[in-house]
């Protein structure tokens, strides 16, 4: 069975585990790229494959929350 990882269910869960966090102390990252794709960088207008077809942007941005605890989410992306 597959995840649903659209990114409206992403933010659901993301905004779960941030309230979660509440009264934690966090860092919060954000970065205009990923390196998940076999190492390598995304660049501009690439198609990028999303739950709703593809779409030709520029590069995927996220958040990333790391907590005290030593536990990471990501808690935006936007292609």
């Amino acid at each position: 069975m597959k995840k649903d990882l659209s990114l409206s269910t992403l933010r659901q869960t993301m905004l779960k585990k941030v309230i979660e966090k509440a009264g934690k102390r966090t860092w919060l990252i954000i970065n205009s790229t990923i390196k998940g794709k076999r190492g390598k960088k995304l660049c501009n207008l690439q198609k990028f494959r999303t739950a709703h077809g593809y779409a030709i942007g520029h590069c995927f941005v996220f958040a990333q929350l790391i907590c005290e605890d030593d536990t990471q989410h990501i808690v935006a992306v936007k292609p």
